[in-house]
This record gives structure tokens, C-alpha cells and sequence, in this order.
């Protein structure tokens, strides 16, 4: 027999030792099963086996070092299992081998320096192990290496320089990995590489200009590290370049224009620099982006207009810059986008009615800006909406009904404007919704009893309105719900005794209201909360003894009220007095 091939036969069991005694057996596929146990060492007796195909099993215990007398192997492959123990030094004797991939295992120790031996190697796959310590600069010797791949192990120390000799390298990945120094320039020599990753590790300095000369480049992955220094316009050269990612790192000065050449580019990341300057307009011609993220820099100016050209972007990240002016109406032509990201800038001008043509629209983040003028009720027709972020603003105007609409929304911050009229009774209708802000608005009439409909919230933020009338009996419906503010309105009548139905509340805010009549008993069983606030309103009577049940309690306020009595006894060793205020109540005896 000379090929033995079982993968994908849901073999189980250990590997039988007899499989050594086949003595002209060339090929040995077993992949793709259910194996357990050991490696059999007798495998290193077959002397003319090429192909050694073990991968995906459930093999466990140390790659027997036997396989090193394996003089006519090809083919080494054991990734996907559970081996451990280090890398034997006698697979450096495999001098015959041109692919060895041992990825997805729990090896340990070093990578041995002896793989250098592998002349005839052209893939080398150790990724997802726990290898540790140094690339052996020796693998710059493997001269007809086309794949190098040792990503998300423990590896530390520099980038063997050496790897700049390996001119026929398509693929280099080193990423999550402990790695620090420089990337040595000589990287740029590799001009038969199509993906560079080094992200995710400890890298520093500056990025080699020296990467531009990479022509065939189609994938470079530099973040994060902690790279300083320019981005090198040479990058603009990568003519095949479709996934640019520096996120993550020291990053500073401009985003070169040279960028606006990468025609194939379909992701360019560059969020968490220190970029600063405006963004290249340049960046309109790139006609096949889907993803642009350059959040969390210092880009100043205003957004391009070209912006508006990217027809196939899905995702526009520009959110926590320093960017000014208006939003451009040209993103309306984004048909494609899903993601529009602007929060946490100083935009201004208000948000224009073209963004309702983006019927793909999945999540709109504007807030923290200063756009001012009404929500626009054609905002409604974006039925695929998840999130709509336009909190911390200067709105102004009615909520729009039209709202009510985006029934798959699960999100929606309006909160910190100057928003009035009511709260549309329409908002019941967002079945999907987890967070509701609508706090620190100038919003007037009653709380709807709709808003007892939202099944599914968590959050629901009311506070600092002039919110009146009394609580809707129906929020105690609201079973889900975590976080409930609605302090700071001119709430009157009695706290619902319903509201004990809301067992996994944390977080309840009565205070500074004109709420009245007794603190009902059925706030006991809020076994959960962890802050009560009822200061500042006209509540009477006696402090409920079930208060006492409360003991994940830390913070209640009781002061300015009518309460009189004393507080529950228990409460007396876990409340932050620091953060409580009881009014003068003493604590009862117990």
C-alpha cells in the first residue's frame, strides 16, 4: 500500500501502532476526524512516506521526535489539535520538506533555530500555539519560503532583519505576538508579498518607507503597536493595496493624499492615532472602499464633500476628532452605507434630510456635537435603523411621531438638547429597544403609558425635563429594565407600588419631583438595587421595614422630604454614607 486516505470519516480512537509496519506507504491522510490520544512514534519508521496529513483530530501529548527520521517527507501537517510540549529539533533533519504546518495546538518553548535547515521549505504555519522567545534569525535562510506565518503565540523580542532576505515570501504574518523593536526596513525587499501583519504587538518607531516598494501588495496590517512618526506617503504607491489597518498606534501629522491612489483599497483603518491636519479629499476616489474608520485622532476642518462619492462604503467612521462645520448632504448618496459614525466633534449646522435616502442605514452616531435646528421627520424611514445616537447637541423642536416607525431600533439617545413638546406616544411601538434617552431636554406633558409597551428596555432615562403628572402604573411592566431616572420633572402623585415588579432594577431616581403619599412597601422586593434616590419631594409617612430586604443597597436619599420614622437597621453596615443622604432619619434599632 502506498496512500492510505480516511479524512472526513468521523474516525475515533487512538491512531493504531500497526500503521507503522507499512513500509511502502508514501502518503498517510487521517484529517478531519475524531482521533484522540498520542502520535505513534513507529510513524517515524515509514521511510518513504512524502505526505503526513494529521490535522484537524483531537491528538494530544508531544510530537514525537521520531518524525525527524522521516528523510522523504513532504507534507507535515498537524495544526488543529491539542498537542503540546515544544517543537522537536529533529524536524530540522526534514531537509525534504516543503510544507509544515503545526497552527491551532498548545505547543510551548522556542521555535528551534534547526527549521533553518529547511531548504526546501515554502510553508511554515505555527500560528495559534504558546510558542515563546525569539524568531530564529535563521529562517532568513529558507530561501524558497513563500508563507511564513507564526501570529497569536508569545514570541518577543525584534524582527529578524534576516526575514528581509526571503525574496520569495507572498505572505508574512507575525501579528499577536509580544514582538517589540523596529520594522526593519528591509521588509521592503519582499516584493513578491501580498499581506504583511505585524499588528498586535509592542512594535515602535517609525513605519519604513521602504514598505511602499511592495507592489504587489494587497493587504498591510500594522496596528496596533505603538508605531510613531508620519504616515509615509510611499504607501501611496501600493497600487494593489485593498486592506490598509494602522489603528491603534502613535501615529501623528497628516493623512497623506497620496492615500486617494489606492484605487483597489477596500479598508483603510487608521482609528486611534494622534492624526491631525484635515482629511484628503482625496479620499473621494476611492471608488471601491466599503469600510473608512479614522475615529480617535485630531483631524480638524470639515468633512469632505467628496466624501460622498464612496458608493460602495458601508462603513464611515469619523467620530471623537475635532472636525468643524456642516455635514456634508453629499453622504445622502452613500447607498450603501450602514454604519454612519460622526459623535464627539464640534459639528454644527443642522443634520441634513438627505441622510434619509440611506434606507440601509443601520447605525447613525452624531452625538456630542453642536447641530442645532429639528430632527428631521424623515429620519422615521429608516426602517433598518438599530441605533440612532443624537444626544449631547443644541436640537431643538418636537421628537417627531414619525420616530415610532423604526421598529427595529434598539437604541435611541436624544437626551442633553433642547428638545420640547411631548413624548410621542409613538415610541411604544419600538418593541426591540433597550435604551431609551430622552434626559436633560426641555420636554413637557406626561410620560406616555406606551412607553410600558417597550418589553425589552433596559435603560430609561427621563431625568431632568419638565416632565408632569404621575408615573404610568404601566412602566412596572418593564421586567427587563436596569436603570430607571426620571428625577429632576415635575412628577406628582404617588410612587406606583407597581415598580416592585421591576426585580432587576439597579438604578431607581425619583428625586427632585412633587411625588407624595408613602414610599410603597413593594420596593422591597428590588433585590437588586443598588441606588435609591427620593430626596426632594413631598413623600410622607413611615420608611417601609422591607427596605431592609434591599442588601445590595449602597446609595439612598431621603433628604427634603416628608418622611418620618427611621431608616431600616440592616441597611445601616452597607450603605456609602458618603454618597447617601437620609435626611437626619436615624437608623432603627434592631
Amino acid at each position: 500500500m502506498r496512500e492510505l486516505d480516511l479524512t472526513r470519516n468521523q474516525l475515533s480512537g487512538e491512531i493504531p501502532l500497526g500503521l507503522g509496519d507499512l513500509a511502502k506507504l508514501e502518503s498517510l491522510n487521517l484529517g478531519v476526524n475524531e482521533l484522540t490520544g498520542g502520535i505513534p512514534p513507529a510513524l517515524g519508521e515509514l521511510a518513504s512516506l512524502t505526505a503526513l496529513w494529521l490535522y484537524s483530530n483531537q491528538l494530544s501529548g508531544e510530537i514525537p521526535l521520531e518524525l525527524g527520521e522521516l528523510a522523504s517527507l513532504k507534507v507535515l501537517w498537524l495544526s488543529g489539535n491539542q498537542l503540546s510540549g515544544e517543537i522537536p529539533v529533529e524536524l530540522g533533519n526534514l531537509t525534504s520538506l516543503q510544507s509544515m504546518t503545526l497552527a491551532g495546538n498548545e505547543l510551548t518553548g522556542q521555535i528551534p533555530s534547526q527549521l533553518g535547515n529547511l531548504a526546501q521549505l515554502e510553508i511554515l504555519v505555527l500560528t495559534n500555539n504558546q510558542l515563546a522567545g525569539r524568531i530564529p534569525p535563521e529562517f532568513g535562510e529558507l530561501a524558497s519560503l513563500t508563507k511564513l506565518s507564526l501570529g497569536s503565540n508569545q514570541l518577543s523580542g525584534s524582527i529578524p532583519p534576516e526575514l528581509g532576505n526571503l525574496t520569495n515570501l507572498t505572505s508574512l504574518s507575525l501579528g499577536s505576538n509580544q514582538l517589540s523593536g523596529q520594522i526593519p526596513p528591509g521588509l521592503g525587499n519582499l516584493t513578491n508579498l501580498t499581506s504583511l501583519s505585524l499588528g498586535s504587538n509592542q512594535l515602535d518607531g517609525q513605519i519604513p518607507p521602504e514598505l511602499g516598494d511592495l507592489s504587489n501588495l494587497t493587504s498591510l496590517t500594522l496596528g496596533p503597536n505603538q508605531l510613531n512618526g508620519h504616515i509615509p506617503p510611499e504607501l501611496g504607491n501600493l497600487a494593489n493595496l485593498t486592506w490598509l489597518w494602522l489603528r491603534g498606534n502613535e501615529l501623528s501629522g497628516v493623512i497623506p493624499p497620496s492615500l486617494g491612489n489606492l484605487a483597489k483599497l477596500t479598508s483603510v483603518d487608521l482609528l486611534s492615532n494622534q492624526l491631525t491636519g484635515q482629511i484628503p479629499r482625496e479620499l473621494g476616489n476611492l471608488s471601491n472602499l466599503e469600510h473608512i474608520n479614522l475615529g480617535r485622532n485630531q483631524l480638524t476642518g470639515q468633512i469632505p464633500p467628496e466624501l460622498g462619492n464612496l458608493a460602495n462604503v458601508t462603513g464611515l467612521f469619523l467620530g471623537d476628532n475635532e472636525l468643524s462645520g456642516a455635514i456634508p448632504p453629499e453622504l445622502g448618496n452613500l447607498a450603501k452605507l450602514r454604519s454612519l459614525h460622526l459623535s464627539s466633534n464640534g459639528l454644527t449646522g443642522a443634520i441634513p434630510p438627505e441622510l434619509s435616502k440611506l434606507v440601509g442605514l443601520e447605525a447613525l452616531r452624531m452625538g456630542g456635537n453642536a447641530l442645532s435646528g429639528e430632527i428631521p421627520q424623515p429620519l422615521g424611514d429608516l426602517a433598518n435603523l438599530v441605533e440612532l445616537d443624537l444626544g449631547r447637541n443644541q436640537l431643538s423642536g418636537a421628537i417627531p411621531p414619525a420616530l415610532g416607525n423604526l421598529t427595529n431600533l434598539t437604541q435611541l439617545d436624544l437626551s442633553w438638547n433642547q428638545l420640547s413638546g411631548e413624548i410621542p406616544l409613538e415610541l411604544g411601538n419600538l418593541s426591540k429597544l433597550l435604551r431609551l434617552r430622552l434626559a436633560a431636554n426641555e420636554i413637557l406633558g406626561e410620560i406616555p403609558p406606551e412607553l410600558g409597551r417597550l418589553a425589552n428596555l433596559d435603560e430609561l432615562y427621563l431625568f431632568w425635563n419638565g416632565l408632569s403628572g404621575e408615573i404610568p402604573p404601566q412602566l412596572g411592566n418593564l421586567t427587563n429594565l436596569t436603570d430607571l431616572r426620571l428625577g429632576g420633572n415635575r412628577l406628582n402623585g404617588g410612587i406606583p407600588q407597581q415598580l416592585g415588579n421591576l426585580t432587576n432594577l439597579q438604578t431607581l431616581e425619583l428625586g427632585t419631583n412633587r411625588l407624595s403619599g408613602p414610599i410603597p412597601p413593594q420596593l422591597g422586593r428590588l433585590t437588586k438595587l443598588e441606588s435609591l434616590g427620593l430626596s426632594t419631594n413631598e413623600l410622607s409617612g413611615m420608611i417601609p421595614r422591607e427596605l431592609g430586604n434591599l442588601t445590595n443597597l449602597v446609595r439612598l436619599t431621603l433628604q427634603s422630604t416628608l418622611l418620618v420614622g427611621c431608616v431600616p437597621g440592616s441597611l445601616q453596615g452597607q450603605l456609602d454614607l458618603n454618597r447617601s443622604n437620609l435626611g437626619g432619619l436615624p437608623f432603627c434599632a434592631n
